[in-house]
């Protein structure tokens, strides 16, 4: 078969990529901002001391104060 594919064999050299060691860090400059950041709890898994938030859904933020009106 002319367009098989090729078993147990290795990529020739010249297609082979070389081994970086990982991804670039474009932020390795922030790398010890970001870890001391990153360290303890995350600010959402503590206690909520603020008030009790009353949610609805199915507004649009575009409504005016007439689509608020219940009509008769």
């Amino acid at each position: 078969m002319v367009f098989g594919r090729r078993k147990d064999r290795e990529a020739p050299k010249h297609l082979k990529k070389p081994d970086k060691g990982g991804g670039r860090d474009p932020f390795k400059h922030l790398r010890d901002e970001r870890d001391l950041a990153e360290e303890g709890d995350p600010w959402f898994v503590g206690e909520d001391d603020g008030p009790e938030l009353h949610i609805e859904t199915n507004r649009s933020s575009n409504m005016k104060a007439e689509d608020f009106q219940v009509p008769d």
